[in-house]
């Protein structure tokens, strides 16, 4: 008998060019996969809250720089002691940490393009008992107290609270919100100080907080 010839059936074993574009082939899915993956679960993050910014208060230098060539930063100066409680000065002659750190909110406040009354009425309620009391203000007298009451009272009641939360007359809200009636009476006050009329202290109300009221 004659040597029989086995012939391999076809596909019986793969060739190994083949395994190899396979392997590579697999490779390349797991690989897209996961890249896949990962950007979807950074896209599936939550995003952090960004945090309101504080107003950016300025250097020394800067507020060197602020007194000398705006005289409104010396204006509102002029009108607050050094809230410090300690050394008694007057805020445009002390140069104390407590004072800078007021002296750069005013410069960074006007910076934001407010005018005088509105960093005064932020100041007073941002540093409580810094405001000159009546008559203190150089150039300023007290204003007799039986007139600045009725003038307070005529004020307060054409008036609404601006805060935009309780929604209630300035007269009988004392509510201690940003923009609330704690800080806006005490604008009242000063301009009453100061010997403004009704009229002239309501448009300087319209003036820094926009009319709430008719």
């Amino acid at each position: 008998m004659g040597k029989q010839t086995i012939r391999k059936k076809k596909g019986s074993q793969a060739r190994p060019g083949t395994r190899k574009k396979v392997a590579l082939g697999w490779m390349i899915t797991v690989g897209t996969v996961a890249v896949a993956v990962a950007m979807l679960a950074l896209l599936a993050r939550p995003k952090t809250a960004t945090a309101p910014q504080e107003v950016i208060e300025a250097t020394g230098a800067d507020v060197l720089k602020a007194e000398i060539g705006d005289p409104r930063v010396g204006e509102v100066e002029r009108r607050f002691v050094c809230p410090c409680g300690t050394c008694g000065k007057e805020l445009d002659e002390c140069s104390c940490e407590t004072a800078m750190k007021m002296k750069s909110a005013i410069v960074a406040l006007l910076g934001e393009g407010r005018d005088v009354d509105s960093v005064v009425a932020t100041l007073s309620g941002r540093f409580p008992g810094a405001l000159k009391a009546a008559g203190e203000v150089a150039g300023t007298a007290p204003v007799n107290g039986a007139a600045g009451s009725d003038t307070f009272l005529e004020v307060t009641q054409r008036l609404d609270c601006p805060c935009g939360n309780c929604q209630l007359r300035l007269a009988d809200c004392d509510c201690d919100h940003d923009r609330g009636a704690h800080e806006v009476k005490a604008f009242i006050r000063e301009r009453i100080r100061d010997g403004r009329t009704a009229s002239e202290i309501i448009a300087a109300f319209d003036r820094v907080y926009g009319r709430v009221s008719g």
